[in-house]
């Protein structure tokens, strides 16, 4: 095979990974013609990142473009004044992780995110090449808003779980869990990604009052605490904490 045919081929592959791609219709691409999702994943800056908690980028930092997410999983982290981290969001993949407003100069980004998979795939897709390609694709331009609105739903449910009570809120957490690695709620064991001093840091608890928790909804039957993650039980407990109009 010459050089040229290699570039042509390697060049195809990269217009096709966004057409081809299983969470294609769960993204901002979503009911995008394929001549849409090409131009898209031509524009994108593709890179690996391997192991655990890896930083794509940090707090405070001058946003110059979109991040997406293509595989593995993603935390959102933020510092307060206070010097505390404080788990905003995971993420899983097709999400967009960080963004940048095309129209103004500078945009800080109001927090960090970091790898929570062993092997995450990162898209990136410049600053420079948003108007054109929204002017040309409004349709993917409609779709980012979109996911960016349901981010912001997802943001204020969030808020409003930490008013539940502590069992409760822990339920929530496993149930948006299991629809985050899943898509679905099921009775079968999932593997968290992340540690248990992170699930009581999400879940605004201490890791001693979510030990206690996990016991109780083991002795009522909900869950089963395994080596490898939690069985859950009874799925139908969980339906209520996730947002049916999603």
């Amino acid at each position: 095979m010459n050089v040229k045919m290699l570039v042509k081929k390697t060049t195809l592959r990269i217009f096709m990974v966004c057409v081809t791609c299983s969470y294609r219709e769960t993204g901002c691409l979503l009911q995008q013609p394929d001549e849409a999702a090409a131009k898209f994943s031509s524009l994108l800056t593709r890179y690996s990142i391997k192991g655990k908690g890896k930083t794509i980028f940090n707090q405070g930092e001058v946003a110059t473009g979109f991040y997406f997410l293509c595989k593995g999983l993603v935390k959102l982290t933020r510092v307060t004044e206070q010097g505390e981290e404080a788990i905003l969001n995971f993420l899983a993949p097709c999400s967009i992780i960080g963004g940048v407003n095309a129209h103004k100069e500078k945009r800080i980004r109001v927090c960090s995110s970091v790898t929570a998979a062993e092997l995450t795939e990162i898209a990136y897709l410049k600053k420079e090449d948003i108007p054109l390609l929204f002017q040309d694709y409004p349709g993917i331009g409609i779709g980012i808003s979109g996911q960016m609105s349901e981010r912001l739903r997802t943001a204020y449910k969030l808020i409003a779980d930490m008013r539940l009570s502590v069992e409760d809120r822990v339920l929530a957490l496993i149930a948006r869990i299991m629809i985050l690695l899943r898509g679905k709620l099921e009775s079968i064991v999932i593997e968290l990604p992340l540690s248990h001093r992170e699930l009581a840091q999400f879940a605004q608890i201490t890791p001693e009052t979510l030990s206690r928790t996990l016991r109780i909804l083991q002795d009522k039957g909900i869950i089963s605490v395994e080596k490898k993650g939690l069985r859950v039980l009874q799925a139908e407990e969980l339906r209520k904490y996730v947002d049916e109009t999603n």
